[in-house]
């Protein structure tokens, strides 16, 4: 199986898990956004009959999928992506497949672009500023990871779904704003504008509040 028919492949098992869910999926036709697809929750009342402005907040958020038939549990992406990924306030998650030799899908990892994630990028990100590379960023990448703790209890929509619920939490306006606040204040020191690194580099699944 080439790189290209994995990918295609994988793309094809994000818009199954979807459609199994009614979930609406979007896909660029431009990967320089740094996202495949956006993705959006279908829209649960909170209890029978209740009006439109009781409806739950909607859940939407951006995935770059990552396909693979190795069983390596690293790649690495460009910067631009990176960035872009980490500069939107929706929440962002790149799902990786991995595929057996007869094209099934065996496992799926979700990793979620937070708190570790925003400040390895923005460290990088200033580095290369200081570097003169500031505007080259598609010319540099930074490594993706993933580890047992990321892998989704199976291979379907329902456990994609839940995971990412689960990592934004119960708000998504209230997640946004958490991570708006979170680009200023991770990957740099506010007294002396140094970069900075966190005490514990691991795989981080929410935020520190």
């Amino acid at each position: 199986m080439t790189l290209r028919d994995v990918g295609k492949r994988g793309e094809g098992i994000l818009q199954s898990w979807a459609s199994e869910e009614d979930a609406s999926l979007t896909k660029t036709d431009d990967d320089r956004w740094g996202w495949d697809f956006l993705l959006e929750f279908p829209i649960q009342r909170t209890s029978v009959g209740a009006e439109p402005d009781k409806e739950e907040e909607v859940y939407r958020c951006l995935i770059q999928v990552k396909s693979t038939s190795s069983s390596d549990r690293s790649c690495q992406v460009k910067m631009s992506n990176w960035r872009r990924l980490v500069e939107t306030p929706l929440p962002a998650f790149f799902l990786v497949l991995r595929f057996d030799s007869v094209r099934a899908c065996r496992e799926a990892f979700l990793v979620h672009v937070g708190e570790d994630e925003i400040s390895k990028v923005l460290r990088k990100a200033r580095e290369l500023g200081v570097a003169g590379e500031g505007d080259r960023l598609h010319k540099h990448t930074l490594v993706l990871q993933w580890c047992d703790e990321q892998r989704l209890p199976g291979t379907t929509g329902q456990a994609l779904l839940d995971g990412i619920r689960r990592l934004i939490g119960p708000s998504p306006a209230d997640y946004s704003k958490r991570k708006l606040g979170l680009r200023e204040r991770v990957g740099y020191d506010a007294a002396n504008a140094q970069v900075t690194t966190l005490n514990r580099p691991g795989f981080s699944g929410g935020w520190i509040t």
